[in-house]
């Protein structure tokens, strides 16, 4: 995801209740997300939301809101735009971050409570920290971040060096290609 390692789990576990069919955001009542360990002192749980698009990028209850709203994790979700749809569907007040040890024999690693007008309660579960990316998705996603400042020749190429990282003796030639197609000119 292009957003904080301290939310993934979070994000994983809506995940998983939207396996089982679409969350009903108008319906929401309360969000609630558990984790099991004092991660609270994590950026990720205290940055109070601002309103501007990057800064959701560290903010839990911004990505959870996101991943209901959006039906892909891109970088589009940290955009201003994206930031004013979160704001304006009201669930941000609605999500509640609990933080205490878990009585589960094998407690997940994160759990989302999801409850809905009329009663009915959603709940999904993470078991990892971090979920495994196969090549070709961290690829796409490496392009997608890098759209905004360089092209999709360069930013293949830029991922070709990156290929070959262990083989190589100066990392230079990878910062030139990002130099290259990143620099900002003077007028």
């Amino acid at each position: 995801y292009p957003w904080c390692g301290g939310v993934i789990s979070g994000v994983t576990a809506i995940e998983e209740i939207q396996k089982r069919g679409p969350i009903p955001v108008s319906e929401i009542e309360e969000l609630m997300i558990e984790e099991p360990r004092d991660r609270i002192k994590g950026p990720c749980f205290r940055s109070p939301y601002t309103g501007v698009g990057m800064h959701g990028k560290f903010s839990l209850p911004y990505n959870l809101a996101a991943r209901l709203l959006f039906d892909d994790v891109s970088p589009h979700v940290h955009s201003d735009e994206a930031a004013k749809k979160v704001l304006d569907s009201g669930l941000l007040p609605k999500i509640k971050v609990v933080v205490q040890p878990f009585a589960d024999a094998k407690p997940p690693v994160s759990r989302v409570t999801i409850r809905l007008k009329g009663g009915r309660t959603l709940v999904g579960e993470c078991f990892a920290h971090r979920r495994e990316t196969e090549r070709g998705a961290l690829a796409a996603k490496f392009r997608d971040a890098a759209s905004p400042v360089m092209d999709h020749e360069a930013a293949n190429a830029v991922l070709q060096k990156l290929g070959t990282l262990r083989d190589m003796k100066d990392a230079g030639s990878i910062l030139a290609i990002a130099n290259r197609e990143t620099a900002v000119t003077s007028g």
